[in-house]
Order: C-alpha cells, then structure tokens, then sequence
C-alpha cells in the first residue's frame, strides 16, 4: 500500500490529537470549572471521536508525527473513559437487604404527552419515581388515573408550570417531604420494613453558556451557579449521613461526571454507573436527536450512601418527547 501523502493537511490532522491529549492531561492534573476549558471537559468524549476518525488515515499515512499522535490521544483517552465502559456484576442482595426501585424522568417541562407519561407509570415495576419538570398539567394527570394511583399510593408532588417542578411517586410510605425551588431539591423519608431511607431528588439549572455574535468561536461557560447549588443539595445527603440513616439520590443534575462539581456532589457516595452501569450512561441529548437509542451525556445521576449499594442502573431512552432518557436503577439497603 502506498503511504499517503497530504504534506500541507498532515500536519494541521497531527495536532488535533495533540490538542486532545494536552486537554485530557490538563483536565486531570488542573480540571476548570468554567471557561472553555471547563465546557471541554463536559464533552470529552465527543471530542475524542475525531480522533477514531483519524486512525485510518494515520495507517496509510507516511507521517510519524500522525500515527504517534493518534495512537497516545487513544491510548490516554481509553484510560480515561474505558474503565467507565463495563462494570463487574453486583453480588445479589443478601438476607437483611431490603431491594429498592428507582426511576428518575426529566420530563422536560410537560414535553410527553401526559397520557405516555400514565401509560408509562401504569406499567412501572418501580418503587420509587422520581420526576422533573412536572408541569400542572402531568401532575393532574397522574392524580386522575386510578391505575397510578393504586399503584402508587404515597405521593408528594410540586407541580410548577415551567422547569422548577418537581415530585416523588412512591409504593412505600412516606414520613416527611420537604421541597425547595432554590435550588430545586425535594427531600423525602421514606418508610422501609426494617428502617427509614432518605430520598434526594433534585434539579439544579444548568450552567449559563453565550456564543458572541461578533467572534462565534469565542464563548462563555459559566457553571458557577450550579456548582453553588449543587453544595447546597449536598445538605440534606450530609444530615441523613451524620444521622446514620441509608440515603439515595436521584435526578437531573446537569453535570456530567468529568467536572468538578461532581466531586462536591458524589463525594461519599457511590455512583451506580461506575459500580454496576454499562457502555456511557448517556441520559440526554438534543431535541433534534431524539431518534437516538442513546443519550449523549450523562447529567442523570443514581448515587447512594453507606447502607446502601447499587445492583443495577440502565438508561431507556425509547420514550419520545422528552430530550432525558428515562434513569432506572436497584439498589439493596441493608437492615437497620
């Protein structure tokens, strides 16, 4: 095969893996919080695929610099995102353990048809659901249905007409809920045969982000009001913990696992897609793309605290009319 020979584009396709390998170190070694490095980190896997791309035209190529640069942006990029990729299966739950249901949906605002929203509560498995973005509109939908109800009895539900609302629809009693809109978070305790269990589930806005007319490849990234949010979400997760009570937490949170803010979120806690999740965890993409049988990033969240462990988490992303994926997860809580 003869090598390929592009003198002039070779060397700008060279410094694209470069670039990526230079980001990815310093994403480690100094992640940003805002910025455009900070909203690098947010889709640094996107970013890598050009780099696949690349791999075939590095094999024909007669350019060292080229392969060199594909294969380590590869190499680094797979020590960064492969481990997330599989997970090793749980052991099941042992005697003592009580098995625990989730589902989180955002429903973006009341965008699905309340009546898919019913159909998909009636034929719910789950024992806790977690909504966000529940407008008036789905919430009286959901007190109508007789066949949600029952299935649900305990309900604690904050309808709003835009993206603030939020609710818990729940097969075990509920003790207490508390809801708040800034930030937005709702947390609940919920009745257990053996012992009580916390629930947080919460909705912090996404970060702010401009594209200047005048220049479109400058712009602004700023995550500063989410992060200060996503501290005062950690709140309730730290009482129940310091109160030794289990707790889960569930919901959108818009932050992917590479920010910093996710550290300030998880810290403590499990997180289901790293223990027990498959392939990219992706739970949202854009309206347009909401053919896709996957989301593009992972902003949905199932994480627990001592006393609990995750058994299960997958993504179905076949409901259409919401840009989220639908969150479904198990997770065992030990006896008290």
């Amino acid at each position: 095969m003869t090598p390929l020979r592009t003198p002039r584009l070779v060397p700008l396709l060279a410094a694209y893996p470069v670039f990526v390998t230079a980001a990815s170190i310093l994403s480690l070694v100094a992640p940003q919080r805002g910025g455009p490095l900070g909203l690098g980190q947010v889709f640094a896997p996107q970013i890598l695929v050009p780099v696949l791309l690349l791999l075939p035209v590095a094999i024909v190529s007669s350019s060292r610099a080229l392969r060199l640069g594909v294969v380590i942006a590869l190499v680094v990029g797979l020590l960064r995102f492969g481990p997330g990729l599989v997970s090793l299966p749980p052991s099941p739950a042992a005697s003592g353990e009580v098995i625990v249901r989730v589902t989180s949906w955002n429903l973006e605002a009341g965008a699905p048809a309340a009546s898919a929203l019913v159909e998909r509560l009636r034929a719910s498995d789950a024992d806790v659901v977690a909504l966000q973005e529940l407008t008036p509109e789905h919430a009286a939908a959901i007190l109508a249905d007789p066949a949600v109800t029952a299935r649900f009895p305990h309900r604690a539900l904050a309808p709003q007409p835009e993206s603030a609302g939020f609710g818990l629809l729940s097969r075990l009693p509920i003790e207490s809920s508390t809801n708040d809109v800034n930030p937005v978070v709702q947390t609940l305790v919920l009745e257990l045969p053996n012992r009580d269990l916390t629930i947080v589930n919460a909705h912090p806005f996404p970060p702010r982000y401009r594209v200047w007319d005048v220049l479109p490849l400058l712009f602004t990234y700023d995550p500063s009001r989410r992060d200060a949010d996503i501290l005062r979400i950690r709140e309730p997760v730290d009482r129940a913990i310091a109160a030794g009570l289990p707790v889960l937490v569930v919901g959108d949170y818009n932050l992917t696992d590479r920010e910093p803010a996710f550290e300030d979120l998880s810290r403590g806690l499990w997180d289901a897609h790293e223990e027990v999740g498959f392939g990219t965890g992706g739970t949202w993409r854009p309206s347009r793309l909401e053919f896709l049988p996957m989301g593009v990033l992972r902003i949905d969240h199932f994480l627990g605290g001592p006393g609990t462990r995750p058994l299960e988490v997958r993504e179905d992303c076949t409901p259409r009319g919401s840009d989220h994926c639908i969150l479904l997860g198990e997770a065992a809580i030990a006896g008290g």
